[in-house]
């Protein structure tokens, strides 16, 4: 959705400034240069999200991978 979010915020700006009159090139170039900073700021909770989910898969593998290596050892606890 983060991905999603983006294109269509540097498609939309894009196309604002070609309404506006800039030609082809520089339209694009300015769209996408406005959409990075556009985008940090109203997709920040879906960022925050993405993150979230990211460390939690982290942590849950590393616990997997911990009880992996206990039962590999030979260790009960």
């Amino acid at each position: 959705m983060y991905t999603v979010g983006r294109l269509a915020i540097a498609a939309a700006l894009v196309l604002i400034l070609w309404m506006v009159g800039l030609d082809f090139w520089t339209g694009l170039l300015f769209g996408l240069l406005l959409s990075m900073p556009a985008s940090y700021f109203l997709l920040r909770p879906s960022r925050e999200r993405l993150n979230e989910g990211l460390v939690a898969r982290s942590t849950m593998r590393r616990a997997a991978k911990e009880d992996l290596r206990t039962r590999l050892s030979g260790s009960t606890d």
